[in-house]
């Protein structure tokens, strides 16, 4: 995604204080990650049901002054939100100094425009907010920084930022469909139908980012999610589940366990992986494929905390992904 900040001609008063600024952004949306795989979103704009998009451009004095910062938060129609160029004016109360623009984009609820996938109010140390957003689409976020001297006139013909995800993503995919199928069939269950999914985080999961330096900064335990899934006789593999993660450009890895269990009262423990170590990158896919849906199933029923054994297919460039065989 690529913010161009365009501003409006003003004459700045001698005596140094702030005026009336409006700045044109334009928003490139680049909507896929490096090489996503084929069965995952496209390059078209996915809008959670229910979720306004929002755009915070933050203005903050480029020689540290402890000045204060300025901001402003935009609404995006999900018509803007879907278009290949988005253009919005952005006004800010300015100086004729120079600055550092900071964006973020992200998804919220409410006329108000209140935060509430992601804390926001502070830029140096953005967080997830609580409880845990299952549903991995409505954290998606974009950020971006750039510099320009006010007091100059370059900045009058535009201010380009180029905004990214600061956000890992995987994905788990399940090849033992049919196996699953026909052992719940013989174990006296209907077989196809609606299953949950549950993924609990092992150890620490980074909750923090700081949008001006875009490095990831706090992490915490205990986090997971759950998800349902619908089985059918034709089918082969199941994505069992998906999830954003903040992150660097260097990379890490995060550790899971993936429960499968019956849908309603009872919710018994059908299969168990656990120990299962997902490397992430900023703005790539992990792809981890295996037969999860059988593993550690003991026949059909029960847990089972017996980690898998993994096999890693392909570089750390762009896509990754990884075999888990059992």
């Amino acid at each position: 995604m690529l913010v161009l900040l365009a501003g409006c001609i003003h004459q700045y008063p001698d005596d140094g204080q702030a005026a009336d600024v409006t700045l044109r952004v334009q928003l490139l949306p680049e909507r896929e990650l490096i090489l996503l795989p084929p069965i995952t979103k496209g390059g078209a704009a996915v809008l959670p049901e229910g979720c306004l998009p929002r755009v915070t451009v933050e203005a903050r004095p480029a020689d540290g002054s402890g000045a204060e910062v300025v901001r402003t938060v935009t609404a995006l129609s999900a018509e803007e939100w879907s278009q290949p160029l988005i253009t919005l004016p952005v006004p800010l109360k300015l100086k004729a100094v120079p600055y550092r623009f900071t964006v973020w984009a992200d998804y919220t609820r409410g006329a108000s425009l209140p935060d509430t996938y992601y804390n926001t109010e502070n830029f140096r140390s953005v967080s997830h907010t609580l409880p845990y957003e299952e549903d991995y689409l409505r954290r998606e976020a974009f950020f971006g920084n750039a510099s320009a001297d006010l007091a100059g006139e370059e900045w009058r013909d535009g201010i380009q930022i180029t905004v990214k995800r600061p956000l890992a993503h995987y994905r788990i995919v399940a090849t033992d469909v049919q196996e699953f199928l026909n052992k719940q069939q013989a174990n006296g269950r209907p077989g196809a139908g609606e299953y949950e999914v549950n993924i609990i985080y092992a150890y620490f999961l980074v909750t923090h980012l700081d949008a001006v330096t875009g490095q990831p900064l706090n992490s915490g335990a205990g986090f997971s999610y759950t998800r349902s899934i619908n089985l059918s006789e034709d089918m082969t593999e199941c994505e069992l589940a998906a999830d954003y993660i903040l992150a660097d450009e260097q990379g890490s890895g995060v550790t899971v366990t993936v429960e499968v269990r019956e849908k309603g009262v009872g919710k018994a423990v059908l299969s168990r992986s656990s120990g299962l170590e997902i490397p992430y990158r900023r703005g790539h896919t992990t792809t981890v494929t295996g037969r999860f849906l059988t593993a550690g199933s003991g026949g059909g029923g029960g847990s089972s905390s017996g980690g898998i054994d993994i096999g890693i297919d392909g570089d750390y460039d762009g896509e990754i992904n990884i075999d888990a065989r059992n």
